[in-house]
């Protein structure tokens, strides 16, 4: 069995309260970042990818503005680019006290 708990503050984590500094912040951003990165814990719970994000679906839930908030995330630290058997792929942070995803190795354990 798989799960993801998100911190008691996650919804004013240090990273994502300095998304208002990155070019392209509006009053909106702060929920698109949180509720995607949110999501995109779930999948990963979900599929044990470790924090690790597949491009084809990040572009699934953020669609027209997935290079906006992408780049945002990778400026804040709450993503980060990786290659992963040759592919590109996205990471999210790792840090409990915003988002933590049981491991796929503590989940076959």
């Amino acid at each position: 069995m798989s799960w993801v708990r998100q911190g008691d503050e996650a919804d004013m984590f240090p990273m994502l309260m300095d998304l208002a500094q990155c070019e392209g912040f509006d009053h909106r951003t702060m929920n698109e970042v949180h509720g995607f990165i949110s999501r995109a814990s779930s999948y990963s719970a979900r599929y044990k990818t470790d924090y690790i994000l597949e491009l084809g679906y990040v572009h699934s839930l953020l669609g027209s503005e997935t290079d906006r908030i992408v780049r945002m995330c990778i400026e804040v630290g709450l993503l980060s680019r990786i290659e992963v058997d040759g592919r590109q792929k996205l990471k999210i942070v790792e840090d409990p006290t915003y988002i933590h995803i049981l491991s796929k190795a503590d989940s076959q354990w």
